[in-house]
């Protein structure tokens, strides 16, 4: 697996096929405790609060994470 950034998104090659990942889709699905209950796996802030103009700040990958930091501050790492 590879990733590149690519017009504020990620492109992301697995198994011959590159998929562009946009940040507002990356930032919705950022698991962990602070973005998500416990016991009801809802999220726990409504995603339309998400600005539209999210950019990708960092992103690496790792140990098969993605680590990712967003210019809002947020960060975190997806499997």
């Amino acid at each position: 697996m590879e990733v590149q950034f690519q017009n504020n998104s990620l492109s992301v090659s697995h198994q011959n096929k590159i998929y562009q990942l946009h940040p507002v889709w990356l930032r919705e699905r950022l698991p962990g405790d602070e973005y998500f209950d416990i016991d009801t796996h809802q999220r726990l802030y409504e995603p339309s609060s998400i600005d539209l103009d999210l950019q990708i700040s960092s992103a690496t990958l790792s140990d098969h994470l993605l680590n990712i930091e967003f210019n809002d501050g947020v960060k975190g790492s997806i499997i």
